[in-house]
């Protein structure tokens, strides 16, 4: 089976401003003498529990942080996110904010966050897709009318191949950048969805043939695709 990369269209044009309510803060870090953050890592249906209420502020402002106080933060952040994988800049809770006009089948804020009219979902489950969870937005339109978009809960499930880039043994920042032409690896086991993300590049979502063929039998609109090079099964 083949895989591809999915992206928005760029002849379509409307504007969304949004953000999640919650992030885990960037990070600093003076092994490497770095400060950074990850993009991409979107958890829509996490939201903080009762046991971390307390540390609302902490996952409510977007300043990075010292490693010694994410490491002291560590077991709260565990708490919230269970075992999903996690990285300095991980955003989490509902997406708000302002469209400004309607998209089509497919919206987005920015280009590592589909949005997905819940007609065009219902519509690619029956094509028997297995598609991630979704949440429902808490986006308004300028005029204050109904914003029928929801979010995809997209997990990382999908690993850089040759990826000899050197990773600090402290913050596990890397030098990654996209290379021109994708090869990932992945688990066949762990793969019970047909939209991914790639840990080293979570900003890159991973799409099945599967997942392709049925967009454009639907004619689904506003979502191109590139193959990815090449996918080793581990």
């Amino acid at each position: 089976m083949n895989y591809f990369e999915m992206t928005y269209d760029n002849a379509t044009n409307y504007l969304i401003r949004a953000i999640h309510q919650y992030c885990v803060p960037g990070i600093i870090c003076n092994v490497c003498n770095s400060s950074w953050l990850a993009i991409g890592l979107q958890y829509p249906k996490v939201n903080i529990n009762e046991s971390c209420m307390q540390y609302k502020d902490y996952y409510s402002r977007p300043k990075p942080y010292q490693w010694a106080v994410h490491h002291e933060m560590k077991p709260a952040t565990d708490k919230i996110f269970n075992d999903l994988f996690v990285l300095p800049g991980t955003r989490f809770g509902p997406l708000r904010g302002i469209a400004h006009w309607n998209g089509y089948d497919f919206a987005w804020p920015n280009p590592w966050t589909p949005l997905i009219s819940f007609k065009a979902y219902q519509q690619l489950k029956e094509q028997n897709i297995n598609l991630p969870a979704i949440a429902p937005t808490q986006i308004r339109m300028s005029d204050q009318s109904d914003f029928k978009y929801y979010e995809f809960q997209i997990h990382a499930k999908a690993a850089l191949m040759d990826s000899n880039v050197k990773t600090c043994k402290r913050c596990g920042k890397n030098s990654i950048t996209k290379p021109d032409h994708l090869k990932i690896s992945i688990v066949p086991e762990q793969l019970d969805e047909e939209i991914f993300r790639i840990k080293e590049l979570p900003e890159i979502i991973i799409v099945t043939e599967n997942f392709k063929k049925a967009v454009e039998k639907l004619k689904l609109q506003d979502i191109c695709f590139k193959k990815v090079k090449q996918v080793q099964f581990v």
